[in-house]
């Protein structure tokens, strides 16, 4: 796909979405919550996301990489663990 589009019920889907490094669009729905709102609004602030409004337009960014932020983090302790004992 050249583009992904996810709804706001999911922020499973849209950060799985912002690995591939696709253009991402939100698909807006009537509610949502206050936690939701603040996730798209910093990802809009930072350009990774954009509200769909019917036209299709690529946007570069980096993929998101949580996954292996936190793998880092996780190695760098159990190192820092093991050499302090």
């Amino acid at each position: 796909a050249d583009y992904i589009l996810v709804t706001e019920d999911s922020t499973s889907m849209l950060s799985d979405a912002l690995t591939t490094g696709k253009t991402t669009y939100r698909l807006p729905l009537h509610g949502g919550s206050e936690k939701f709102t603040r996730l798209y609004q910093s990802l809009k602030r930072r350009a990774y996301l954009t509200e769909f409004k019917g036209e299709f337009e690529t946007k570069d960014y980096k993929p998101l990489n949580d996954a292996q932020k936190i793998a880092d983090e996780i190695k760098k302790r159990i190192v820092k663990s093991t050499t302090t004992d």
